[in-house]
């Protein structure tokens, strides 16, 4: 296989994977333009304040005794 046909077959393949992700990325956008417009979340609020508010105390997760050396 001289370079030549290498060359252009990496040229070929930059053109396939280039128009393959065009539309795929406009999917994503208009996707993400409808998101904003609607007012919708990804999260409720709900959710995210359990996320955000701390517990009383908190849990242990491993005993004291496991986690010396």
């Amino acid at each position: 296989m001289a370079i030549v046909d290498v060359i252009r077959q990496h040229h070929l393949v930059e053109l396939l994977a280039a128009l393959a992700s065009r539309p795929a990325g406009a999917v994503l956008v208009e996707a993400h333009d409808e998101w904003q417009v609607a007012d919708k979340r990804y999260l409720s609020e709900g959710s995210m304040a359990t996320l955000t508010t701390p517990t009383a105390e908190p849990k242990e997760v491993a005993a004291p005794a496991l986690l010396t050396a």
